[in-house]
């Protein structure tokens, strides 16, 4: 697995109100310690010492805290999109990276100097395999808040889409 650019061991964040102990955050912060990155994740209050035990470097308290006085950050990942990007440009010290993932680039609030890709997740059986051996090995964790039946799916959509999701929502059959 390569992280954006290819640039482990940097300085990077997860972008401010993004999730970092949410179902992608949670392992977008595992992934990026198991790598070498120092990482700055933002979470609620709650979810701090949870960020800790991750292997965070910084937790940071996205209600209370600004995070660009821990800044400036070499890769940003935003979870969140909207003003969570638009916000995230100006984290970046020049030559660095924001990666987003829940739409596309808002090219307004580009900043010059700064690099941005949207990834759209693939299909890939080797990264799979990859992310697997991480998890057999116990080097990343997978919290799972809640296992619903699968009849519960329009209530586990509806806690999903509240942001308060620590992890993995799961749907048994």
């Amino acid at each position: 697995m390569a992280g954006a650019g290819g640039r482990w061991g940097e300085r990077g964040a997860a972008g401010p109100g993004a999730r970092g102990a949410g179902g992608v955050g949670h392992f977008a912060v595992q992934f990026a310690r198991h790598f070498g990155a120092h990482v700055t994740a933002t979470a609620s209050a709650r979810n701090l010492d949870f960020l800790h035990r991750l292997g965070v470097d910084e937790p940071v308290d996205r209600a209370t805290a600004d995070l660009s006085a821990a800044g400036p950050f070499d890769i940003v990942l935003d979870t969140v999109g909207g003003p969570v990007q638009h916000a995230s440009w100006r984290l970046l010290r020049p030559g660095g990276t924001l990666v987003t993932l829940p739409e596309p680039l808002d090219e307004a609030h580009r900043l010059p100097g700064v690099e941005a890709r949207r990834v759209i997740v693939a299909p890939d059986g080797r990264a799979l395999g990859e992310i697997a051996a991480l998890l057999d090995s116990g080097a990343v964790h997978v919290e799972v808040q809640s296992v619903l039946p699968l009849e519960q799916a329009a209530t586990a959509h509806r806690i999903s889409k509240e942001g308060r999701v620590r992890g993995k929502l799961v749907l048994g059959l």
